[in-house]
């Protein structure tokens, strides 16, 4: 008889409001943090994913606020899923998870997770095998926090000597050297001690609750990359943790034909012939995908056939993966390794190394993007934009400008905008988070614009380094925008005129 598998049940945390993470959360955003893609799918998918993985036969999602965001992602679930929405949802992780234990009854042991979490299934699979080898007592994942880190954003653990175990939950406390990452393994006498505690009418938190239970705690470190995203620029960097994954799954992906650049001729059918290919870039083609000339695969297989091998230009420079459909157009400059995502085309533009483009996305009429970029699903880039950073699902960026942005869903972002850009002094924004001023921990988080779900900008504007914008707005031509700008409104700039006689004209 097969070992079984402790726990069996999973319960996702994804009540809040995330007001640290505006503009993409927040009491004004139009979806949960939550429900904000990374890498192109919404975190909470991810973490069920991960939770299905690790073998866990049933998957509790708490839902409170904006709840149908989250419904929405499981419309086609599995019997495994079930969500329940808590009522108390802006009182504290442990208040929303003792309304939800006592609403479903619940009984065994579970596997606690924040819904903000980006863990990997090295980190799930060492956290439950812990919990079991100890014969069942609750077991903590816990990582080392960076040095420039802001140690009062988390929750601190002091360890014995032997790194094992928790000594104490600290707290939020300014001297932190590991904190609690957001997942747990609970055993069946702990979640009944949970179970009965009284609710408050203040906000209460699980690590408090966890610091009341009289015994010690398996102490499991994570050995993978973990972003807690509590914040706007932890949410980029989450898509870069993600995007460095993607590209280097270039190297064992599997599709319908592989080439190494310089290892004998092509496929005529995937590359059109004299496509310049860098010695060693692998190429790797999903049905109905390639790189030539024409826009449909049937013109490109009738063609490419008879076609003597002169040189076009296109230029590989860098492993590919081209997804189902995908393709790679004329006048197309791929600088590195690349995704490009199902139905998705480039052509007439340039490409840096490590990019990831989502699904039915369109990079044309010499549009620039950068590396580290995150393209999502339907996002367009043509006419000259110049685009780093990360790009929400179905958001738009044409005509000439410079980004270094994280945008929510479905932006429009106007002619000759410059967002956010490397400061002159080269140092590091500071954002007001909390009642106080955070830094982010490295340069490559830092100094982007954010803006929520649904933002329009108007042409030639020009946001500060750290600016945040919330959802649903409208940012006028010729703004200055900078600091943080509540949601739901127009920013409009006035404008005054002075007429004055030239002296040309009086000559005259």
């Amino acid at each position: 008889m097969p070992e079984k598998i402790f726990p069996e049940a999973a319960i996702i945390l994804c009540h809040g409001i995330g007001e640290h993470c505006f503009p993409f959360g927040g009491n004004k955003a139009l979806r949960p943090k939550y429900a904000h893609e990374v890498g192109n799918i919404p975190l909470v998918r991810r973490i069920v994913d991960e939770c299905v993985a690790a073998g866990l036969k049933k998957i509790v999602i708490v839902t409170g606020f904006r709840s149908e965001a989250i419904t929405s992602l499981f419309k086609e679930r599995d019997d495994r899923i079930r969500l329940v929405n808590v009522s108390d949802y802006a009182n504290g992780d442990g208040n929303a998870l003792l309304e939800a234990l006592q609403t479903l009854n619940f009984e065994g042991d579970a596997l606690v997770i924040n819904g903000d979490l980006l863990a990997f299934s090295r980190d799930y699979q060492n956290l439950l095998d812990a919990y079991r080898k100890s014969g069942n007592r609750s077991a903590l994942l816990f990582d080392e926090l960076h040095p420039e880190e802001d140690k009062q954003s988390w929750v601190a653990l002091t360890l014995n000597k032997n790194s094992d175990q928790v000594e104490r939950i600290a707290g939020h406390t300014a001297d932190g050297k590991f904190r609690l990452s957001g997942m747990a393994v609970l055993s069946q006498e702990d979640i009944e001690f949970l179970k009965q505690s009284k609710s408050t009418d203040q906000p209460m938190y699980l690590f408090q609750m966890l610091e009341k239970m009289q015994h010690p705690f398996i102490a499991v470190k994570s050995g993978e990359p973990l972003v807690h995203v509590d914040r706007a620029f932890d949410y980029l960097e989450a898509n870069q943790v993600i995007l460095k994954r993607e590209i280097d799954l270039i190297a064992t992906a599997k599709g319908a034909y592989c080439y190494i650049g310089g290892e004998g001729d092509p496929d005529p059918e995937y590359i059109f012939p004299g496509t310049i290919i860098t010695p060693g870039a692998r190429l790797v083609f999903e049905e109905g995908s390639f790189i030539g000339p024409y826009q449909t695969k049937d013109a490109h297989v009738k063609f490419a056939r008879q076609s003597r091998a002169d040189v076009i230009p296109i230029r590989i420079r860098g492993d590919v993966h081209l997804k189902q459909g995908a393709r790679i157009g004329l006048n197309a400059i791929i600088e590195g390794s690349v995704v490009i995502g199902t139905k998705s085309y480039v052509e007439d533009s340039v490409v840096e190394a490590y990019v990831l483009v989502g699904s039915g996305s369109e990079i044309r009429r010499n549009a620039v993007v950068r590396g580290w970029s995150v393209c999502g699903d339907r996002t367009r880039f043509e006419c000259g934009a110049d685009f780093e950073g990360v790009a929400g699902e179905g958001t738009i960026y044409m005509h000439p400008g410079q980004c270094w942005i994280v945008t929510g869903k479905e932006c429009d972002l106007g002619a000759g905008n410059f967002f956010g850009t490397w400061r002159f002094d080269s140092g590091r924004c500071h954002y007001r988070i909390g009642g106080r001023i955070i830094q982010p921990k490295t340069d490559s988080v830092s100094n982007a614009t954010f803006i929520g779900d649904r933002v329009r900008t108007a042409i030639g504007v020009f946001f500060a380094p750290g600016t945040r914008v919330g959802a649903d707005s409208l940012i006028g031509a010729g703004y200055l925008p900078s600091g943080t700008m509540e949601g739901g409104f127009a920013y409009l700039a006035k404008q005054e005129t002075t007429k004055v006689r030239s002296k040309l004209l009086r000559k005259l």
